[in-house]
């Protein structure tokens, strides 16, 4: 049996997710480097297929990570 679907530990090594301890008894906040799934879909830019515009906004924001000017972003924040 071959399984070629990705887990969710797996997606949040792709996407660079950290998990911030948010202090005492506040839990755990998931922070991230690229949208998770869930984020991505409900971005409009999950339409069934890579578009010219996702490239733009996927070019313009690895630009941001090389130059040291982006942020981590939290599920609420994407």
């Amino acid at each position: 049996i071959v399984d070629d679907d990705l887990d969710e530990s797996e997606c949040d090594v792709i996407c660079g997710v950290y998990r911030v301890d948010m202090g005492k008894g506040n839990g755990r906040k998931h922070s991230s480097w690229w949208p998770r799934g869930s984020a991505w879909v409900a971005s409009g830019f999950s339409v069934g297929q890579w578009t010219p515009d996702a490239e733009i906004w996927y070019q313009s924001r690895l630009e941001e990570i090389r130059a040291g000017k982006a942020e981590l972003y939290g599920g609420k924040e994407w």
